[in-house]
């Protein structure tokens, strides 16, 4: 039997926005779309970049059960996100995804038809600047470090990338122990340095959990809400017990989904990176490529991106968009309702 998956709260849902009327159809704002700027805390090979690149199979593959969709507010660079998402598809039949050398900005829209309800913001990271750095670091890589923590704290939404361990080998869970150090450390060190007013929203995401699991209904029954909760606690109590979050969750994703990819023989010789990057806290991790002729099924990670804009908007200030914004999010709060999310929440906004 399927075990029941962690849903919206009905109860928070009606406490923040009041009951709904049925078939009440979208109503149109005329005020600007509000950013929601989300950054990224997760080392290199954990598992960022095939959240992005698979959004063209996710949250980018079209309107939800709202009428909700998030896309390019230019038509062109919607046709360069998929030229760019294809081609990478094709390379990962051969070899795993680069490490990201040259972080950007990536900007996307949330339409309602041809209304644009928010901006959802995303920005990349080299996750080297998180193994790499020390206290001896020169001072090119300090001044990235001081501007990758500042960035951190004007963020909206934090998402946490933590890679599943694929096995219970002591060199998996060694590495999954180390992962779990250097984020708690970096959550952290964002959340002290923070000084906006407004509570942030903190996502930690379970990736590559098709390697451990053979299907979604597997890693479900499996990955329990206390199990997840005991799994990633060191991040989870730092989330709980600091008042500058205003709400915390675990979601579990797969960005190629299940039974679509394998575990790379070896690495081309046409490739001048180590197998699993650059770091040392990275090598030595399996590297999965896709099967020919497949291409990625994400599994969870439109409402891993759902949650990630519907708790940025929540946690604006309700100023004279406040109503705006608590429509949008409602919205979001029925899509994420009817995808099925599976999310196991932690922490609501402390103002409530």
């Amino acid at each position: 039997m399927k075990p029941q998956s962690t849903r919206t709260e009905p109860t928070l849902l009606k406490r923040l926005f009041g009951a709904t009327k049925p078939n009440q159809p979208p109503v149109k704002h005329s005020c600007p779309a509000c950013v929601v700027m989300m950054e990224l805390i997760g080392r290199e090979h954990s598992g960022k970049t095939a959240l992005k690149v698979c959004y063209l199979r996710g949250p980018l593959s079209g309107p939800q059960a709202s009428g909700l969709e998030l896309a390019a507010g230019d038509p062109r660079q919607m046709t360069r996100w998929m030229i760019d998402s294809l081609e990478t598809y094709r390379d990962l039949t051969a070899h795993g995804l680069p490490s990201t050398l040259d972080p950007e900005v990536i900007p996307y829209q949330l339409f309602l038809a041809d209304e644009s309800r928010a901006v959802f913001q995303l920005r990349e990271v080299v996750g080297q600047i998180l193994t790499d750095t020390t206290p001896e670091s020169d001072e090119q890589q300090q001044e990235q470090y001081n501007k990758y923590v500042d960035n951190l704290s004007r963020a909206d939404v934090l998402q946490v990338v933590i890679p599943c361990p694929p096995s219970d080998k002591p060199e998996d869970l060694a590495r999954f122990e180390s992962d779990l150090l250097i984020t708690a450390g970096y959550l952290r060190e964002a959340l002290k340095v923070r000084e906006n007013a407004n509570p942030v929203a903190v996502e930690l995401v379970l990736t590559k959990i098709d390697a451990p699991f053979d299907s979604s209904d597997e890693a479900r029954q499996a990955l329990t809400p206390e199990r997840l909760k005991q799994m990633l606690g060191r991040l989870v109590r730092i989330m709980e017990g600091s008042n500058k979050v205003g709400f915390g969750v675990i979601v579990p994703v797969s960005a190629f989904g299940f039974g679509t990819s394998v575990p790379a023989v070896e690495q081309p010789a046409d490739l001048d990176r180590p197998a699993g990057g650059y770091s040392l806290l990275s090598q030595g991790e399996r590297v999965d490529v896709l099967k020919p002729g497949t291409q990625p099924q994400p599994f969870n990670l439109t409402a891993a991106v759902w949650w990630a804009l519907m708790a940025g908007l929540l946690l604006k200030p309700a100023d004279s968009h406040g109503q705006h914004l608590a429509d949008t999010a409602r919205l979001m709060a029925s899509d994420l309702e009817a995808m099925d999310a599976w999310f196991v929440p932690l922490k609501s906004d402390p103002r409530k």
